[in-house]
């Protein structure tokens, strides 16, 4: 949820400041997603192109297309006493 909202919110200049402030180089998990966008991990980050730094700031978040599994747990406490077959 925080970041759909922070992409919903922000620029993508805004975003990648966040990501890699001024003087600060890639960190190797970083790097891996430069490569896994087809960009050239040696760059610095102040030699990216605008559409690099969008493509590497958003992670295009679609909530449609989240889903997870859930789990229901219910208090047993009230059963604990509960006799069976007692009825008419």
């Amino acid at each position: 949820d925080t970041r759909m909202f922070h992409e919903a919110s922000q620029s993508d200049d805004a975003l990648f400041r966040r990501l890699c402030p001024d003087g600060k180089d890639f960190s190797p998990v970083m790097k891996r997603r430069l490569i896994k966008l087809g960009i050239d991990p040696t760059k610095k980050p102040e030699e990216l192109t605008p559409d690099e730094k969008s493509a590497f700031a958003r992670l295009d978040i679609d909530p449609d297309t989240i889903t997870w599994n859930r789990v229901l747990d219910t208090c047993d406490r009230h059963l604990r006493r509960v006799e069976v077959g007692r009825g008419p």
